[in-house]
């Protein structure tokens, strides 16, 4: 189970995401770490579950639980949206 963190960080991240993911997918997961960069993947919200849930890879399974879970997988599928392009001018 998690350590209880609830709420969010700074720039929206769940605390419980801060404590528990951001060692291994940095930057709020937009970066690559010890762990796959989480945005932008296309996963859906029962495969990011799943994988909190189970474990994948690496990653083990059971990190969090319950309300902590639900955050993480809500803030995680929000990740999955794609980046608006950079335009230069």
């Amino acid at each position: 189970g998690g350590g209880g963190a609830t709420g969010t960080g700074p720039g929206g991240v769940p605390a419980a995401y801060l404590a528990s993911c951001e060692a291994c997918h940095p930057d709020g997961g937009r970066r690559e770490g010890s762990g796959p960069r989480l945005a932008g993947q296309g996963w859906d919200a029962a495969r990011i579950r799943r994988s909190i849930d189970e474990g994948i890879g690496t990653m083990p399974g059971g990190l969090l639980d319950g309300a902590q879970a639900a955050e993480v997988t809500r803030y995680v599928r929000g990740l999955q949206r794609p980046e608006p392009p950079v335009t230069t001018r």
